[in-house]
């Protein structure tokens, strides 16, 4: 049994052979914490609101601090690599394997040597950016809480990076390969999360990951990646699921000394300066890395043609294949001459290969064509892409105001629950349907753009099945938007869509407050009293209950309410139907029926961009294989002209808010230049004649040849 004097005199004298370390890891975090906090604190001013310091503090020291994120990190590889450096080295090997004490005696000392060098310098300048804070009036029971929780949190991860940056070194005889193995070990989930998802995204055309079990697992099984999410868990907040999520990790820490410490007792000495210590590690090391890295080379090849070309994706995987194949075995040997070595071994990693991209190419387990049964769906979302894009959703379970936000998507898939579903269910078949159609051989020509196929006017909407289990399954389709309008017209008037839809009916009313009320020819700024708001809220919240899907299509809104919701700003539209927000709005000084129309109208200047086919586009998208040709605008002042064209216009605003529904003449726009009011204020807005609706006398006057 080694004495105590011993075990510290080692542990001093490995110290000073890793003195360097110790200098950075006291710099990094002396810049990080004291020195940060120490500028923040001086630029804060005296009006400025104590939360807003408080929380510009916590974001400095406490979990959501990237800088610490990255020193962690940075941190558990330099000691990873310093502690155990000597294992490259034959001599040093048979050095410090002469003096008479047990391999787990030297693993203790190495391994607690590299924990102290990342926490007293943390623990340190954590202890004096506090006291910078205590004295300058900015300390706070939260603020304290958080950077002791991050310090807990931080060492955590550092403590699972730094032993699986050990393994590497274990696994391995000589430096570089050491940092190779140590990235490849800290990435190889986050790097097969992002093949997976390119695979998926590219070969799948109903994919979306949504709340993806394998692809969420993949990303888990990188030690980054698990720091990662556990930062952005626990940066919403602390729940029992965030304390597990640590549990574990630390579960998977101990194991994973455990393991390094076995591999240090039995790596052999002659390791030494090899690539590989374990000889029985080097297969499963090369089908780990030259099948996913194959798979990876094939998809970037495919990508990179114009076409998504079958032919480049094969090219790519055999270029890949043959290049990872033979990186790897040169490094396991330090010899050229190895480079293809255990042909067994490549044709393996080649059959692998390609059945995994046959499994792609072919829908082999018909991915696109699946629909969970009926019967075993408890409740379907929808999130349709297109209808009210100035909508803004908010996460009211974050706890980080700066991360409030959420995309629609996952907005409505999350909250909105059908449970007379049969109306998304049919528009669900009726995608799988169009994919069947056409979807596979468009897809990889590159017909498909972001919001469906060219050409037609196709709507997008993304479906999640929630089973009676609890299991959620994810799925995109687009359709034909005149062959699902019907259907998506019902769905928008299920008020269980609604809700999830128009967020106004979760927010607290005590906590919306209209702002102002604005229209083309009119804004007003309200100041309501507590009574009014609501009723105006609530009336406001009735008329849109009744809101059709045909109104939306078809008329544009009179006026947009603008509210504040905890300080964000959200715009609201008030259509002609909504009569009760009118009459109140009319109330309060507001006249929302005054409009733009002939009478006020001084001229209408239409310019039209005429297309021209470019000769050499062949095999192109129809949208890229034309160019712009600039004409002269055109005037009209004739009120019976001006009108006829105010009835088939859609302005360009209103337009990109509903672009999902709404389809117009895209080579042509429309300038109206009208009075706002009798003082001779005038104002300018942009439209569009709506799809087909361009007056014969306009197409006569600017020459109109319709796009084919």
């Amino acid at each position: 049994m080694m004495s105590r004097s011993l075990f510290f005199n080692l542990q001093k004298e490995d110290m000073k052979r890793r003195l360097w370390t110790v200098i950075i890891s006291m710099l990094g975090f002396f810049l990080a914490l004291p020195i940060f906090i120490a500028i923040s604190v001086e630029n804060y001013h005296p009006m400025d609101d104590i939360s807003y310091i408080y929380e510009d503090i916590i974001r400095t020291i406490g979990v959501r601090s990237e800088l610490l994120i990255l020193l962690t990190i940075i941190g558990a590889c330099v000691c990873g690599l310093s502690g155990f450096f000597y294992l490259h080295s034959k001599k040093q090997v048979d050095f410090y394997h002469s003096i008479p004490v047990r391999k787990e005696c030297l693993f203790s000392i190495y391994y607690l040597n590299g924990v102290l060098i990342y926490l007293i310098p943390y623990v340190f300048n954590l202890a004096i950016s506090l006291i910078i804070i205590q004295i300058n009036g900015y300390m706070s029971t939260e603020v304290f809480t958080s950077a002791l929780a991050a310090l807990g949190f931080n060492t955590v991860f550092f403590l699972f990076i730094y032993t699986v940056v050990i393994i590497a070194v274990m696994l391995t005889g000589n430096f570089i390969v050491s940092c190779l193995g140590s990235g490849v070990l800290l990435s190889y989930g986050v790097i097969l999360h992002l093949i997976r998802d390119t695979y998926f995204r590219n070969f799948f055309v109903s994919y979306y990951a949504g709340n993806d079990f394998a692809s969420d697992f993949l990303i888990y099984l990188s030690p980054v990646g698990y720091y990662y999410k556990a930062e952005t868990r626990l940066a919403d907040g602390c729940g029992t699921q965030d304390i597990i999520m640590i549990g574990i990790a630390i579960l998977i820490s101990v194991l994973l000394v455990i393991g390094a410490l076995l591999l240090y007792k039995y790596r052999p000495s002659e390791a030494a300066g090899k690539a590989m210590a374990f000889q029985a590690s080097k297969a499963i090391i090369k089908f780990l890395m030259v099948i996913p890295f194959s798979l990876g080379g094939g998809v970037l090849f495919r990508n990179i043609s114009n076409f998504h070309s079958t032919g480049w994706l094969i090219f790519g995987l055999i270029f890949s294949l043959i290049i990872t194949y033979a990186a790897t075995e040169i490094i396991y040997d330090f010899d050229i001459r190895s480079a293809f070595k255990n042909k067994k071994h490549i044709l393996l990693c080649a059959l692998a290969v390609g059945i995994i991209t046959c499994v792609f190419q072919f829908d082999l387990f018909k991915y696109d064509s699946f629909i969970p049964k009926k019967d075993k769906v408890s409740t379907m979302s929808i999130a349709i892409m297109g209808i009210d894009d100035q909508l803004r959703y908010f996460d009211e379970n974050a706890g980080d105001k700066y991360a409030y936000y959420m995309d629609y998507i996952t907005y409505q898939l999350k909250n909105m629950e059908i449970t007379d579903f049969d109306k998304v269910y049919e528009l669900a078949e009726m995608g799988i349907r169009e994919h069947d159609n056409h979807s596979l051989s468009n897809l990889r020509n590159g017909y498909y753009g972001y919001y469906g196929p060219y050409e037609t006017n196709y709507i997008n909407y993304y479906i999640k099945y929630t089973y009676h289990s609890g299991k959620e399954v994810y799925r995109r389709y687009f359709i034909p938007l005149d062959e699902g309008y019907n259907k998506l017209r019902d769905i928008f008037a299920d008020q269980e869509y609604k809700k999830a839809h128009y967020p106004i009916y979760e927010f607290k009313e005590e906590e919306l407050q209209l702002g102002y009320c604005s229209s083309m020819l009119n804004s007003k700024e309200f100041m309501l009293s507590e009574e009014d708001e609501r009723e105006l809220i609530r009336a406001y919240k009735e008329d849109l209950s009744q809101l059709t899907l045909d109104e939306i299509a078809e008329q544009e809104p009179v006026a947009t309410l603008s509210f504040f919701y905890n300080d964000k700003q959200l715009e609201y539209l008030v259509y002609p139907s909504f009569a009760k927000t009118i009459d109140i709005l009319q109330k309060r000084g507001f006249d929302a029926t005054k409009q733009i129309d002939s009478s006020n109208v001084k001229q209408i200047s239409i310019t039209y961009y005429q297309m021209e086919v470019i000769e050499d586009a062949a095999g192109y998208p129809k949208e890229t294989a034309y160019s712009v040709k600039d004409e002269e605008p055109v005037i009209y002042t004739d009120k019976n002209e001006i009108e006829e064209i105010l009835n088939h216009i859609i302005s360009e605003d209103y337009r990109w808010k509903q672009y999902g529904l709404l389809s117009a003449e895209e080579e042509m726009n429309v300038a109206i230049s009208y009075k706002v009011d009798e003082f001779g204020n005038e104002g300018v807005y942009n439209a569009k004649f709506k799809l087909g609706q361009i007056p014969d006398f306009v197409k006569e006057d600017i020459g109109y040849i319709p796009y084919e």
